[in-house]
Order: C-alpha cells, then sequence, then structure tokens
C-alpha cells in the first residue's frame, strides 16, 4: 500500500488550497488598497496610499539581489558588518567601564577586592596576570581604597568631620605635627611639579 492515508491526502490539499488562497490574497491587496483610497493617483504611484506599504514588501527578486550581494561579499555589505562588530565590542568595552552607580549599591569591601585579586576567575591561579593582579592589589588598590573608605565615613557626618579638623589642627600646632605637615606639603608640590 505505496498511497497515501486520506488525512495526508487532505492535509495536502488543504495546504495547496491556502497556498493559492494567500497568492491572490497578496495579489488583490494593492489592489483593494487603491479602491480604498480615493485619492491615490493612476499614474502608479503609491503616494498617500496603502498600497506603499504593501508595495515594500520583499520579492523574491529582491530577496535573490540582497543574497546575491552578501554571497559576493560586496563592500558595502561587509563593511557595514565590520562596523556593527566594532560597535559591539566598543559597546561592551564602555560597559566595562561604566562608573559605579553609588546611589544604590554599596561599594566592595577590602576583603573583596582581596579575595577578586588572589581567588578570582578573571585568570587562572599562577599566571601572570594573577601575579600582576596581586601585586596590584596590594600595592595600589587596597591602600588608596582605605584611605579613601576613611576619608568617606569622616565626611558622612558633619560631627565627624569638625572633630577631624579640631583632631588634624591640635596635630598641626604640635612640633611633629608642623614637621609632619611641611613633609605633607613637600610631597604635594613634588607631585603638582
Amino acid at each position: 500500500m505505496s498511497g497515501p492515508i486520506p488525512d495526508e491526502e487532505f492535509s495536502t490539499r488543504t495546504s495547496a488550497v491556502v497556498t493559492a488562497y494567500d497568492a491572490e490574497k497578496r495579489v488583490a491587496a494593492p489592489a483593494k488598497a487603491k479602491m480604498l483610497n480615493g485619492d491615490a493617483e493612476d499614474d502608479g504611484s503609491t503616494s498617500g496610499s496603502i498600497a506603499g506599504a504593501n508595495a515594500a514588501a520583499p520579492t523574491p527578486q529582491r530577496e535573490a539581489r540582497a543574497g546575491a550581494r552578501e554571497a559576493s561579499g560586496g563592500g558595502s555589505v561587509a563593511l557595514g558588518r565590520s562596523y556593527r562588530a566594532a560597535a559591539k565590542r566598543l559597546a561592551s568595552l564602555a560597559g566595562w567601564m561604566r562608573p559605579p552607580e553609588v546611589w544604590e549599591n554599596q561599594r566592595p569591601s577590602l576583603r573583596e577586592i582581596w579575595h577578586y585579586a588572589a581567588y578570582g576567575q578573571w585568570t587562572g591561579q599562577g599566571t601572570p596576570g594573577r601575579i600582576l593582579g596581586i601585586t596590584y592589589a596590594v600595592v595600589i588598590a587596597i591602600p588608596a581604597l582605605t584611605l579613601g573608605y576613611y576619608a568617606l565615613w569622616v565626611l558622612e557626618r558633619p560631627a565627624r568631620l569638625v572633630a577631624a579638623l579640631v583632631l588634624a589642627t591640635l596635630v598641626g600646632l604640635t612640633p611633629s605635627g608642623q614637621f609632619s605637615l611641611g613633609l605633607l606639603l613637600e610631597l604635594l608640590r613634588w607631585l603638582a611639579t
């Protein structure tokens, strides 16, 4: 028995009818739209009519030409792709360089920074990148963030700021405080030049 099963034959006929109906509908749609639009011009222009939207629908000829341009490696298509790829890379880099959202999110603790440098998944264990990351964390990041976090702690409350200024003034009046202040000013002058 090589004949089709009645259900398969019915579905084959139905899909053929639907396909023929869709083709007729596509051909009749511009004419119907032109009849609905009373101010449409008879010169084939689609300005001001719904037929303009149907005229822009992709045809097999347009799709074939677009496929041929892509297959031939046309300069404009390849150039467009390279521009999109470069834009994608720049967007990911910009996302990586975006400043933190300090209004809602807290900054990481010093322990979290150390764990990121020593055990983070950004590079493998024992690699030169890991060694450089740990060195950076110990020499630059952790000391600078410690000073910054304490400065922020002092600046969070007006009473803390007043107390810190009074203490700094009293220390500045002592001989060791004057020496430290002079050393700090020399360091700042050296950094500025």
